[in-house]
């Protein structure tokens, strides 16, 4: 892993995101609230009177649903319409309706298996060719926090994946150690690129959990057949170089734009043996529209459509264009990195 091996193309016409993944913030100490404020007849604007925000969540932690009524009760709010139907959904749901609802593209369940189904997880191990293992992340926060972090079980779920598709690696000491696994390639995916990993909304204890971005780097260093990281999450188009600390090698952490935000552009990547000891992680932005005519006076075809979402996109109030599309060598991009294997 040289970082003066890489190389990035500086067309920039074409542009991308494969950018969204799922993403729940349920089956947390405050569950009930949300599900309460859901289907309630009240949309809240704000805390209740002579409380501030620490004071509010406490309360909550170990609020009874008799008590969480009063709390809606006592905070200012317009009234709606109740709705059982906006409650929210497990991650048991969640998963149950991927595998039942498979639709026309992509893998049955979304990826999804019946062990996820069984234990309530959404976090998944999956082929994408012979020799690369993809490796599907659950990064959300389960308190309801913004900050990407992975709980104990899945730091110890992820360490036993890459461990059996790991010939050597590094222990937590730097010490080189060989496995007698069959090496193979391992691209991760989640939400959260490693950049916004932190500390949960709500205080937990769970000192094995990963929430720093060192830690997730400690951890993923100690193996030199992780090479690509693909997140969404930040909306907007950047590049990383992760160097690990234990030896001579690292990976690329690659983050897409926004399907909704400006630029609403996608990214396809592949990676090519170079069979000069070298790989390559090739990445090639994907428009979802080009410039058309449109005439505001009539119906829109779906070119059109597709056009007006990014002229709306654009236009939006504080959109910061220039930091989302990023630069040219967040972009269209060729990112070396020595074979691992």
């Amino acid at each position: 892993y040289r970082p003066g091996l890489e190389r990035a193309n500086s067309v920039t016409t074409r542009r991308r995101t494969s950018n969204h993944y799922w993403h729940t913030h349920l089956d947390t100490p405050l569950a009930d609230f949300y599900a309460a404020v859901a289907v309630s007849d009240k949309i809240p604007l704000g805390l209740p009177k002579g409380i501030d925000y620490n004071e509010f969540t406490k309360q909550l932690n170990k609020a009874t649903q008799a008590q969480i009524k009063k709390i809606l009760d006592a905070m200012p709010g317009r009234t709606v319409k109740a709705s059982v139907t906006r409650r929210p959904a497990s991650k048991t749901e969640f998963v149950s309706a991927h595998m039942i609802g498979t639709g026309p593209h992509g893998p049955a369940g979304h990826g999804f298996t019946e062990e996820n189904l069984r234990q309530g997880t959404t976090y998944y191990r999956f082929q994408l060719v012979e020799g690369i293992v993809g490796i599907m992340l659950d990064t959300t926060d389960p308190t309801g926090g913004g900050y990407g972090s992975i709980d104990a079980a899945q730091v110890k779920w992820l360490e036993a994946q890459l461990n059996s598709v790991s010939g050597r690696k590094f222990n937590s000491k730097g010490e080189p150690v060989t496995t007698g696994n069959t090496d193979q390639l391992v691209v991760l995916f989640s939400h959260h690129p490693s950049s916004v990993f932190g500390q949960p909304r709500t205080p937990t204890s769970d000192p094995y959990a990963l929430r720093t971005p060192a830690a997730v780097h400690e951890l993923l260093g100690r193996y030199p057949n992780v090479v690509l990281w693909v997140s969404g999450h930040l909306h907007r188009n950047k590049v990383w170089a992760r160097r690990s600390t234990f030896g001579d090698h690292g990976f690329w952490e690659v983050n897409t734009a926004s399907h909704i935000d400006f630029p609403q552009q996608s990214r396809t990547v592949e990676i090519a043996d170079n069979n000069d000891g070298t790989l390559s992680m090739i990445g090639v932005m994907v428009d979802h529209s080009e410039a058309v005519h449109l005439d505001y006076d009539k119906s829109f075809t779906a070119a059109q459509l597709a056009a007006f979402s990014a002229e709306l996109a654009m236009n939006s109030p504080g959109a910061g264009t220039s930091g989302r599309t990023g630069t040219a060598k967040d972009q269209n991009l060729e990112l070396l990195l020595a074979k691992p294997f």
